[in-house]
């Protein structure tokens, strides 16, 4: 199947949608690795919360696809609105100085 990201009003729902199933894996895998060493299978671990890690991993796509933008403007576009959205505005302040030290870190791979 190939993924085609021109045309249509909005951004490839094919490739959006891969990219929130990463960022849902990456929670699933942090919480189960958490889980496992604290061994309270019912607590949420560090207090960990499934919308703070959806936001980072929506800031780090748009950060690293930002970069080249190329044909992954629709993508750009629609991660843009969702870390837009105001159940997400909190994050911005709480991560602020983690995102900064994240872009310093990237400033290098070019």
């Amino acid at each position: 199947m190939s993924i085609s990201i021109g045309g249509g009003s909005t951004a490839n729902p094919e490739l959006k949608d891969t990219v929130q199933k990463a960022i849902t894996y990456s929670y699933s895998t942090i919480r189960g690795q958490l889980k496992r060493k604290s061994m309270q299978p019912n607590r949420n671990p560090a207090g960990i919360s499934k919308s703070s890690v959806i936001w980072l991993g929506n800031h780090a796509f748009h950060a690293v696809i930002g970069r080249k933008p190329g044909n992954y403007v629709k993508l750009l576009k629609s991660l843009q609105f969702e870390l837009s959205r105001p159940r997400y505005r909190r994050y911005q302040k709480r991560f602020s100085r983690l995102v900064k030290d994240g872009q310093e870190a990237l400033v290098p791979i070019e």
